[in-house]
């Protein structure tokens, strides 16, 4: 079923029961899976898992989620064809954005209407997930087309329903590996950007085997990949779907901090780890994650806590395909404001050339 504007998950950022008010966290041992908005009071949390660290914290303000959610997503000149479509319930007022609907803004309203069209058609049929994996490319790659004049062009969609992943990087249960089904979608750094292009070839001069992803494949293993997409038919279970975001996400961790501690000895004392994001998208439902690297108390290796899920929008009414479309493009502006400087920075600052 398409989400409710009212979805009982969507929790206010900032909230002095966001925690309290939350299910106890999932723990299979390997890593966490716990629910939780950020919290501002100091001691409410119970655990490490419920006290993200400040790098997380910091990536969900930035995100349009919590007080933000859905806040003048659509634009107004929309509106009166918005509410002709009967196919769709009407939108909360506060949805639309009273500024010019620009002409450019047309072409975002014809892709729009189209994926909607393509996601109801998916759900009447009972599709299964390959049709639903192309939805979502097909949105991820809109939002990178239609929000391209407020972004550097340094991202881009790929698919690795097929590659493998690199076994030492996945999390293990009494020193078993957990058995594992690859995402199928990432966002990552496009090698097509110059800037990227640059300092990737200067990281493989300095170490031609190096690899940078978690990924087998020689191709995906060359990408800085900070953003993982499971997608699964209308009625898949979404604890498959987030234990499968919490598998690949640690197993990018660990390669990242594989790597970095190669290249900057302070780690060895004082590893400084970004999070990861991932979506969960069952049917039209998308859900975001964050996926963060701690320590624990009493253990020698670190665990991987994978918290949320948040509400993003999805593919099943204009309210929420618009504010899916904001929330992606906040997503690619975190990759290319934040998550880039901080991996060429580590980089560039210790690979001479």
């Amino acid at each position: 079923m398409p989400l409710s504007e009212t979805s009982p998950r969507k929790r206010r950022v900032g909230s002095a029961d966001a925690v309290s008010a939350a299910p106890r966290s999932l723990d299979i041992g390997a890593f966490t899976l716990t629910p939780w908005s950020i919290v501002e009071e100091p001691g409410s949390a119970s655990s490490m898992d419920e006290n993200p660290p400040r790098t997380a914290k910091e990536l969900l303000s930035f995100l349009p989620i919590g007080d933000a959610y859905a806040c003048k997503v659509i634009p107004i000149g929309f509106k009166e064809r918005i509410i002709a479509d009967l196919s769709c319930p009407n939108p909360p007022f506060y949805t639309y954005d009273d500024g010019q609907l620009p002409e450019a803004e047309e072409e975002k309203w014809t892709t729009m209407t189209r994926l909607l069209e393509n996601s109801r058609y998916n759900f009447e049929d009972n599709a299964n997930e390959k049709a639903w994996v192309e939805v979502a490319g097909k949105m991820l790659n809109a939002a990178l087309s239609l929000c391209g004049s407020g972004l550097k062009g340094m991202v881009a969609v790929y698919d690795v329903q097929d590659p493998s992943l690199i076994t030492d990087g996945l999390p293990t249960v009494n020193n078993q590996r957990i058995p594992y089904k690859k995402v199928d979608l990432v966002l990552a750094m496009s090698p097509r950007n110059p800037s990227v292009s640059t300092t990737c070839a200067k990281l493989r001069k300095a170490n031609p085997l190096v690899r940078i992803s978690q990924f087998v494949d020689a191709f995906l293993s060359r990408l800085v990949i900070p953003v993982f997409i499971e997608v699964g038919e209308a009625g898949k279970d979404y604890l498959e779907a987030s234990l499968q975001l919490g598998i690949v996400g640690s197993a990018g961790l660990s390669q990242l901090e594989r790597l970095g501690r190669t290249l900057v000895p302070k780690w060895k004392e004082e590893p400084v780890m970004l999070p990861m994001l991932g979506w969960t998208v069952i049917g039209h439902d998308w859900k975001l994650h964050i996926i963060c690297q701690l320590k624990f108390p009493g253990f020698e290796q670190s665990g991987t806590v994978v918290y949320g899920p948040y509400d993003s929008g999805g593919t099943g009414s204009h309210f929420h395909i618009f504010t899916l479309l904001r929330v992606i493009t906040m997503v690619v502006k975190w990759m290319e404001d934040v998550y880039w400087p901080y991996f060429s920075e580590m980089v560039e600052g210790r690979v001479r050339d």
